[in-house]
């Protein structure tokens, strides 16, 4: 198996982000000698793409999608899969706080298809779930963030004076 990956991560304006992945993989499978199809190989691409908005001062929007390409899997063969997620957020409380609304799979795109080779038959399968989970969270921030950098602050402060004697 070798993958080769890269990533990229853009700004458009200080509050979005746009992170882009991408992996490439070659597997290569061997079957034993009994098997109607000797070998099992595939080059895949895997692809992912998060986008972050601020829209406005308080709220935010994340939308993420996902593609595996068709993969070689030892005997089997699986299909192209899809994924697309979605949330939206609202900071409450003068910041501390958040609520977030968010759903997975909103477009029920995951479908899982593939194709098996056995000695003596070959079969396919088509699995369709419900994979769509919609949540919602709250998140709150109780300022211990600002006494971690206080006490890193001084820290370096009695470390500096510590060198210099």
């Amino acid at each position: 198996r070798h993958t080769r990956s890269v990533s990229a991560f853009l700004l458009n304006r200080s509050s979005d982000l746009v992170n882009v992945n991408a992996a490439f993989i070659y597997n290569y499978f061997r079957l034993p000698d009994d098997y109607n199809q000797k070998e099992n190989q595939r080059f895949t691409p895997s692809l992912g793409l998060l986008n972050q908005f601020q829209l406005g001062k308080n709220w935010a929007l994340e939308l993420s999608c996902s593609y595996n390409g068709k993969m070689a899997t030892g005997q089997a063969t699986i299909h192209p899969l899809y994924e697309m997620n979605m949330g939206v957020e609202k900071k409450i409380l003068g910041g501390n706080g958040s609520i977030k609304l968010f759903g997975h799979d909103i477009f029920h795109l995951y479908h899982l298809k593939m194709d098996l080779s056995t000695p003596t038959q070959q079969a396919s399968t088509s699995e369709r779930d419900n994979r769509l989970m919609v949540g919602l969270s709250f998140s709150y921030k109780f300022g211990r963030g600002m006494n971690l950098q206080k006490r890193h602050q001084d820290n370096s402060e009695n470390e500096n004076k510590r060198i210099n004697l």
